[in-house]
């Protein structure tokens, strides 16, 4: 081993986890027959130290089984078991049976396993460690930790890699359950942030990556010293730190954690347990707008400072105001392009500057000036919106129109279509209309268009 670089040797030991004999404190070994309660004590099992505990926590109306590391005011939790089950009563219990199954029985006596396991793995202890990792053992060896089922935590000493390959967001700090974004180390070696968590990824949908293409067989390692890097496999020897939280001077009792948080940012977070703070020092996104999805369709993100709020295009309205997420709708819609050559679709063009949005054009009209661009979408009944650069390129979208985005290092101009009614007789006279973004307003530029069909 003396040829191999300590990254290398680093590697092979994280990449070796799964054979490591369990040396855990004996108090923090739990036995075969132990119980927890959702209701009443006791509901968890602590780590040795208590700085972590595993069991019920409260979620909505009831509890979920979890990971959670103690705070003095709050509470983290960094993992949960069968998170998009519904929460469980107060009169649910969790067993450590005799035959090593951790099994969850509700109110209504049904019965789910909470670690997976096949029958032919015969399990005697478990412990919940103060790395945060909850542990079962067969003769001393472990054979399912919750580290290899990340949920959207990796905590010191944790790799997201192989067949464990995912992080996926809570819908809120307070609602454990599957949110809206991915992170996912993919067969190619790439970290890859996705909106949507689809089935099937879409790369329109992804909006942050590490650039690791051909790191194959790539491990995203969190070591017990804050520092998160990527790895390749040994045989390339490659290495990205992204972040570097090391302690320096005296400070001890220190966790780290990394998060897919609610609102699709990665974020690197140390929790000081001596003077019980919590911060976070790394993020992979300075504008919150970044993370696709922030607001729905037909409607864009727009952030000034740590501020972002989502804004309906002109001729759209919210489908739920305390919902932004739902996107917007037109008040008036007519299915695909009418036939009827009596009908007179009265549409208003606005303009609005430093925008962009997602998706790929279904037409593109090269060499055009402003306005030619403008009139191209004006006259063509499937635009429902333009982006404009300065290189003269008219690219021409369907709607909806999805991942939105303003601010003012975008170059883009954008046209928006919108109907305002039909009728048999000519449209009238279009104005300007003033639009309002918080503080600041906006005012557009209508045209006129007569569409006939």
């Amino acid at each position: 081993m003396a040829h191999l670089r300590k990254s290398d040797i680093l590697l092979l030991l994280l990449l070796s986890l799964h054979i490591i004999i369990a040396q855990e404190n004996e108090s923090s070994i739990i036995q075969p027959a132990s119980s927890l309660y959702a209701g009443k004590h006791p509901s968890s099992w602590p780590s040795s130290s208590g700085y972590f505990r595993f069991g019920f926590y409260p979620q909505g109306n009831g509890y979920s089984v979890g990971i959670w590391l103690v705070g003095r005011s709050e509470n983290t939790t960094v993992w949960t078991a069968n998170r998009d089950d519904p929460p469980v009563s107060s009169n649910a219990t969790l067993e450590f049976t005799t035959q090593g199954r951790l099994l969850l029985r509700t109110e209504d006596g049904m019965e789910k396993i909470i670690a997976n396991l096949t029958m032919s793995v015969s399990v005697d202890a478990a412990s919940m460690s103060d790395t945060g990792n909850f542990m079962l053992y067969q003769n001393r060896t472990v054979v399912w930790e919750s580290f290899n089922f990340p949920t959207d935590t990796i905590l010191g000493g944790q790799n997201l890699s192989g067949s464990h390959n995912m992080l996926i967001s809570s819908v809120s700090r307070s609602n454990h359950s599957s949110g809206p974004y991915l992170l996912r180390m993919q067969d190619d070696g790439n970290l890859v942030a996705y909106a949507n968590n689809p089935a099937e990824l879409d790369p329109s949908d992804a909006y942050w990556a590490t650039m690791t293409n051909g790191w194959y067989f790539s491990v995203l390692n969190l070591n017990e010293r804050g520092v998160l890097a990527m790895y390749s496999s040994p045989k390339f020897h490659q290495e990205k730190v992204l972040a570097n939280l090391s302690a320096t001077g005296n400070e001890t009792m220190i966790i780290y954690r990394a998060t897919l948080d609610p609102d699709g940012n990665f974020r690197l977070y140390s929790h000081q347990l001596e003077r019980n703070t919590i911060s976070h020092k790394w993020q992979i996104l300075n504008d919150e707008c970044d993370a696709k999805g922030q607001c729905g369709l037909n409607s864009y993100c727009s952030s000034r400072g740590k501020d972002t709020e989502c804004y309906c295009y002109p001729g759209f309205t919210f489908i739920d105001e305390n919902t932004k997420s739902l996107g917007c709708s037109q008040n008036f819609t007519i299915d695909g392009c009418v036939a009827r050559k009596d009908l007179v679709i009265h549409y208003n063009i606005t303009t609005l500057d430093n925008m962009s949005w997602a998706g790929d054009p279904y037409s593109v009209k090269p060499n055009l000036e402003k306005e030619d661009c403008k009139k191209a979408c004006q006259e063509d009944c499937s635009c429902g919106g333009v982006l404009y650069s300065d290189t003269k390129s008219c690219r021409m979208y369907r709607l909806p129109l999805k991942y939105g985005k303003r601010h003012g290092n975008i170059t883009t101009t954008a046209f928006i279509k919108f109907i305002l009614g039909s009728t048999i007789s000519p449209p009238p006279e279009t104005s300007q209309i003033l639009i309002s973004e918080g503080n600041q307003s906006l005012v557009l530029t209508m045209g006129e268009t007569k569409a006939s069909f």
